[in-house]
């Protein structure tokens, strides 16, 4: 059963080979990335480097898509329209599928989705809004979020 899903794993990231096989490494979407321009070793060209090359070992252990911030400041720059973070998104997935180590931090911002909010309002933040006569932040649907991180397999990633 394992090396089934080895297998279907390993034909994924070929699949996403061929999505960043145009990247010609001229680094604009690590020049848009705003990771990258504060923290240089989270590179996404290098991780699409080692996809076009078709270098997988080890591939999904890389903690660098794991900060994509969904932002597609690196597709929106990239000549060659390579699909990067859709890419990182897929990564994600199959890292956790291959139950991959996810790191600490990414850990904790999943652990503070289930309550709802990664940062949420304070009350002097509440404070500010009233003062402002703008509406308290509303609670979030607790259910919701509950529902998306069981699908989407987090939430048992997160308890083990």
């Amino acid at each position: 059963m394992e090396k089934i899903i080895e297998q279907d794993i390993k034909a994924k990231l070929e699949e996403l080979s061929k999505l960043v096989a145009p990247c010609l490494q001229c680094a604009s979407c690590a020049a848009a990335c705003p990771v990258f321009q504060t923290h240089f070793e989270r590179n996404p060209r290098q991780v699409a480097l080692r996809l076009a090359r078709g270098d997988f070992s080890d591939v999904l252990a890389d903690e660098a898509f794991w900060w994509c911030g969904s932002c597609y400041s690196c597709e929106a720059h990239c000549p060659q329209g390579v699909p990067l973070t859709h890419v990182f998104f897929e990564l994600k997935r199959l890292a956790v599928e291959a139950s991959k180590p996810v790191p600490k931090l990414i850990q904790k911002i999943g652990e503070r989705l289930s309550e709802g909010f990664i940062s949420p309002a304070t009350p002097d933040v509440q404070e500010k809004r009233k003062k402002l006569d703008l509406p308290p932040v509303a609670k979030p649907d607790l259910q919701e979020i509950q529902k998306i991180l069981d699908v989407s397999g987090l939430s048992q990633k997160l308890k083990s």
